[in-house]
């Protein structure tokens, strides 16, 4: 399940609501996979995403979706969309999108303009880590099993954890900042 919709990204970033859902529906699901369920790891992922389809999100759990991962993730998306929205795949190969009376931004406008979202995006991941830190949440600080995805210890690009050649565990924000 979507834990955002599209109203919720037009609203939140400077994507157009003119933008066509088909072209970025697809990448709601991936940056839950792979941005927001490593950073809270996946024991409280799933009780996140079957709290709000159950629509029984209460206490800790409302405050973590309506204050930390709904921004998180409209900008995740929006910097996730900027990367491949010029890029369109059909039966006929990978073209670039054009359209009469604009032109096309230079790779770097598009670099820059991905950054900046991405950067907006990595100040909602610590606010969230942060209040995850500083509160009692047993989900992310325990994971159900081995192999669920733990967000204090992963080797995931963009994980909070950094081993080091000595065997000492320390655990960062994603400005590198030591955290607990």
């Amino acid at each position: 399940m979507a834990l955002i919709t599209s109203i919720q990204i037009v609203k939140k970033t400077s994507m157009s609501g003119s933008v066509d859902v088909n072209n970025y529906r697809h990448l709601i699901d991936i940056a839950q996979v792979t941005s927001l369920e490593p950073l809270i790891g996946s024991t409280l992922y799933r009780k996140i995403v079957a709290d709000q389809d159950a629509g029984s999100l209460t206490g800790v759990y409302e405050t973590i979706y309506n204050n930390y991962i709904i921004d998180f993730l409209c900008h995740t998306v929006y910097a996730m969309y900027l990367k491949d929205a010029n890029v369109l795949a059909k039966n006929g190969g990978v073209f670039e999108r054009t359209q009469d009376g604009f032109t096309n931004p230079d790779l770097s406008s598009l670099e820059s303009l991905y950054k900046q979202a991405q950067s907006i995006s990595d100040v909602y991941a610590q606010r969230l880590v942060n209040f995850l830190c500083s509160e009692n949440v047993p989900e992310y600080d325990n994971q159900d099993n081995d192999y669920d995805i733990d967000p204090r210890n992963n080797d995931l690009i963009g994980g909070l954890y950094l081993g080091n050649n000595y065997g000492l565990q320390e655990y960062y924000d994603a400005f590198g900042n030591k955290i607990k």
